[in-house]
């Protein structure tokens, strides 16, 4: 896949009244709606393995693979950004930063002295917000003293970008589902599958947001009802409720199907 090529004739068609902030946060959405979270990552036991995904090299002219983590991810948006900006009013560099864990993020400096850091997976998972048309919670920009007012500022720029942002909608049978006595955790976990649109997503991204919108309506994950994802290897999942088996999740070119067990 060329990325660059997508996202660059995508903004062709659709920036040229667009401030650089937009535009870099353009390039964010859209890295994450084009690529997945390599779920290899959280479920393999493979050092080796993670060793490799965790120093992979990337050519966003030529990716031979749409699933990322966080190292590859931000090579892919600061390669990004830096081909697509470097004569853009406004821009002036980005670099691909490391943390004393194993984890890395990108941070762009703007001409004016300002620097936003890009993170999608740091208390965060903003492959399956922009699927799902959440905030998008990995942004974060400073100026030359103090932290912006960032929710304001970015909510500005998505309405621009056209990004709709539908933080409220979701899981209405679910609501309906908890205010039921004696509700059961296999009720739980049906009413989320039903309410779902999982189309979008691969088989980590709609785990996490099983979690994500279950959490927001009580506060606490799913294990709390004895619910839990396990791998039985590389795209393919069994949900349990207390060490019994209820449904099996494939992943295929990453869309994941769903079987009741």
């Amino acid at each position: 896949m060329n990325i660059y090529e997508i996202i660059k004739k995508e903004l062709d068609e659709k920036s040229s009244n667009w401030k650089i902030l937009d535009k870099l946060n353009y390039v964010y959405l859209r890295s994450l709606q084009l690529l997945s979270h390599d779920s290899r990552w959280n479920y393999s036991d493979n050092q080796q393995l993670k060793n490799e995904l965790f120093d992979k090299e990337v050519n966003i002219f030529n990716l031979d693979d749409n699933r990322v983590i966080c190292s590859s991810w931000s090579k892919i948006y600061s390669d990004l950004v830096t081909c697509l900006f470097t004569d853009n009013d406004g821009f002036d560099i980005a670099f691909t930063e490391g943390t004393s864990e194993p984890h890395m993020y990108t941070r762009v400096f703007l001409i004016d002295g300002s620097t936003i850091d890009y993170d999608p997976l740091t208390k965060t998972n903003d492959f399956v917000r922009a699927k799902t048309n959440l905030l998008l919670k990995g942004i974060k920009i400073y100026n030359h003293k103090n932290k912006w007012s960032n929710e304001v500022d970015l909510e500005e720029s998505f309405k621009r970008i056209g990004y709709e942002i539908d933080d409220i909608n979701f899981l209405k049978n679910l609501k309906h589902v908890l205010l039921q006595e004696n509700v059961s955790s296999k009720d739980v976990l049906d009413a989320l599958l039903k309410d779902i649109d999982y189309s979008k997503l691969d088989l980590i991204e709609l785990n996490t947001f099983l979690n994500m919108q279950y959490k927001k309506h009580t506060g606490t994950h799913l294990d709390v009802l004895g619910i839990k994802f396990k791998s039985n290897g590389d795209n393919t999942t069994t949900i349990k409720i207390n060490d019994e088996d209820i449904y099996h999740e494939e992943e295929i070119n990453n869309k994941v199907n769903i079987y009741k067990i």
